[in-house]
């Protein structure tokens, strides 16, 4: 499509390279339906927005294809050294007529190949794409953080509520509560006669029944 040169907004951003950095920029020859000639024009690609101008220094661009709907083909190589792609929009769907597409080439192979990926990642279609499947990365992340989770808390629960532990805190409760099972200081070796054992153990069992 044609830039209107007047559009700030457009402007701005081609403008813009703080705001709006570039991901691809540099010479591509345009094919010209009219002239029936390859053009030469510097190209400066921004998220989904690709500027074209006459001079590389030029500020205002020349025009603008939006990439949106479209797909990037390689074409059969011309007669010439060229490496040419296609940036094809497909059918309109009100009209059902086939829509403008630009056919651009480069002079060596690798140039083809880097801009035919930088366009292809440009689209909102592709962007949306790698964000979906971001999310459900995190999803299944989050998903594997819960079951770590789950488990380490039923492992918890396990270790606290063990029969072992149970019986021996059990037992624990009941030394407290019954006289006969406190046992003489291990660091104390005494003899006891059966009559001091009487007395002593007596003794507890008359506070509980006071």
């Amino acid at each position: 499509m044609k830039m209107k040169l007047n559009d700030r907004c457009l402007i701005h951003i081609a403008q813009s390279n703080d705001q709006n950095p570039i991901d691809q920029c540099g010479w591509l020859q345009q094919w010209n339906d009219e002239k029936k000639t390859f053009q030469k024009k510097w190209f400066v690609l921004k998220e989904n927005l690709l500027f074209y101008y006459n001079q590389r220094n030029d500020r205002e661009p020349t025009g603008l294809i939006i990439l949106d709907g479209y797909r990037v083909e390689i074409i059969e190589s011309l007669a010439d050294d060229r490496f040419p792609f296609k940036i094809d929009f497909g059918i309109s769907r009100i009209t059902g007529k086939p829509l403008k597409s630009y056919i651009l080439a480069t002079d060596n192979h690798s140039d083809m190949e880097q801009w035919i990926k930088a366009l292809s990642c440009a689209s909102y279609d592709y962007l949306k794409m790698v964000v979906s499947e971001l999310e459900h990365r995190l999803s299944e992340l989050n998903q594997d953080d819960n079951k770590t989770t789950a488990t380490n808390d039923s492992d918890h629960s396990k270790s606290t509520s063990s029969p072992i532990l149970s019986r021996s805190d059990s037992t624990q409760q009941q030394q407290r509560f019954n006289p006969f099972d406190e046992r003489p200081d291990d660091h104390v070796q005494e003899q006891l006669t059966f009559a001091d054992l009487h007395e002593r153990y007596g003794q507890r069992i008359r506070k509980c029944f006071i």
